[in-house]
């Protein structure tokens, strides 16, 4: 009786440390979610303030043209000239 008593004592103790170990995977899974939620979140802002400022300079001519000069000699082919319009 004394041996199935050990055991018995040991698995308690093995289920109580598993489902704290669970408990505290929980608890970092729900974190990490949340934080997951937030930098989507805040993607999504950035994206639509830059969306905005863009469509706002482009209907007020603001909007420049980036091109590369590949066509001069005496220039470096990957010289970039900026334009605005």
């Amino acid at each position: 009786m004394p041996n199935v008593c050990s055991l018995l004592y040991f698995t308690s103790d093995k289920c109580n440390m598993l489902q704290s170990d669970c408990d505290e995977l929980e608890s970092e899974h729900e974190r990490l979610t949340a934080r997951h939620s937030k930098l989507i979140q805040d993607i999504d802002n950035k994206e639509a303030h830059w969306k905005d400022r863009f469509v706002f300079k482009l209907k007020n001519g603001r909007v420049f043209n980036l091109s590369v000069n590949t066509t001069q000699p005496d220039r470096n082919p990957r010289e970039c000239s900026i334009a605005f319009i």
